[in-house]
């Protein structure tokens, strides 16, 4: 569920209805148009509490930055996972989800960030992103 795309009263619908089925459900706060410098990750921020809040199950999120990702997962009782976002050079995704992960984050939800350089280098990146994952430090 992309919170925000459908509203909150859709994501609450669809979290109800995956409950009842006993299916999780993954939310990402998403915003729309533009805002002004912090707005965004203030937004998201407020969306990630209402998505804990209506039940979601896992909140997956863009990287905001230690400090803001520390206070949101206190504040957030459920799995944080940190999107994989612009595609970027694969040391820095690699220091992002370090980073995340000792800020709080429980895991990461990736795509071109790991298959975007062909299939030596998805392997390659994911063999890192494992070792990262079962050791942060």
């Amino acid at each position: 569920v992309r919170a925000g795309r459908f509203g909150d009263r859709e994501a609450v619908r669809v979290v109800r209805d995956a409950s009842a089925l006993s299916v999780k459900v993954v939310v990402e706060p998403v915003t729309a148009g533009e805002h002004p410098d912090g707005a965004e990750l203030d937004i998201v921020g407020d969306a990630a509490r209402v998505a804990a809040e209506i039940g979601a199950d896992i909140l997956k999120i863009p990287f905001p930055g230690a400090e803001r990702l520390k206070s949101w997962t206190r504040i957030v009782p459920i799995p944080v996972w940190i999107l994989g976002g612009e595609l970027c050079n694969k040391d820095q995704v690699l220091q992002i989800v370090r980073t995340a992960l000792r800020s709080g984050a429980s895991g990461v939800a990736m795509g071109r960030n790991v298959w975007g350089n062909g299939l030596t280098a998805m392997e390659e990146m994911m063999a890192e992103l494992r070792n990262i994952l079962d050791d942060p430090e």
